[in-house]
């Protein structure tokens, strides 16, 4: 069978919200929930027993990022993570993909574009049957907020840097700065700009 994850279409990627080095975060098809979103691990992995400590600290770093930002910028006020894959195995050749789901919940309705929506299943498990409540208009808006959220810096956000190779070359990592470097053979671009006036002074 093949992997879902391992053959993903530049159109499956359309709602890509942040990437690093082991994981990959999108926003969810099934807007059932606001802001659910899935993660998915970069590396064809089945088990969870099978994750490296190093992909396992990356995982945390994605909670916080994910977490911070939909509960910022639309309120929830907690969050149901699942990793079941229980779908791949309806095949007779199943193919498991280590990924997460991350449900979103609201106690309060949330207004997306002058519309509510309601978390009519507050306090209780989510609905997983539950369809997208969300229209492509709508569903757009919250990507963009997300990213925005994620990349836009300040107290929430941790900053991202791209990795480069000793020939300033970019290898396509992202890493937290907090986290930065991961090994010797990472390196970081930085441009020091200086300004003199026309007295000659340096500001």
């Amino acid at each position: 069978m093949k992997c879902e994850f391992c053959s993903l279409s530049e159109a499956d990627k359309k709602y890509q919200l942040f990437k690093n080095n082991h994981w990959t975060a999108y926003l969810a098809d099934n807007q059932n929930y606001i802001g659910r979103c899935i993660v998915v691990c970069n590396r064809h992995i089945e088990n969870l027993s099978d994750l490296s400590d190093e992909q396992w600290i990356e995982l945390k770093q994605i909670v916080n990022i994910l977490e911070t930002a939909v509960k910022n910028v639309f309120g929830a006020d907690v969050f149901n993570w699942s990793c079941l894959m229980n779908n791949t195995y309806k095949s007779s050749k199943p193919c498991p993909h280590i990924h997460f789901h991350m449900i979103p919940r609201y106690k309060n309705p949330v207004v997306i574009n002058g519309k509510k929506y309601k978390d009519k299943e507050f306090s209780h498990h989510y609905d997983n049957r539950k369809k997208s409540v969300l229209n492509a208009d709508d569903k757009n808006y919250v990507s963009n907020r997300l990213i925005y959220k994620i990349y836009s810096g300040g107290k929430a956000m941790s900053e991202l840097w791209d990795v480069l190779d000793k020939n300033r070359n970019k290898t396509g990592k992202t890493v937290l700065r907090s986290a930065f470097p991961n090994s010797s053979e990472e390196y970081h671009l930085v441009v020091h700009i200086w300004i003199r006036n026309k007295n000659g002074e340096w500001l």
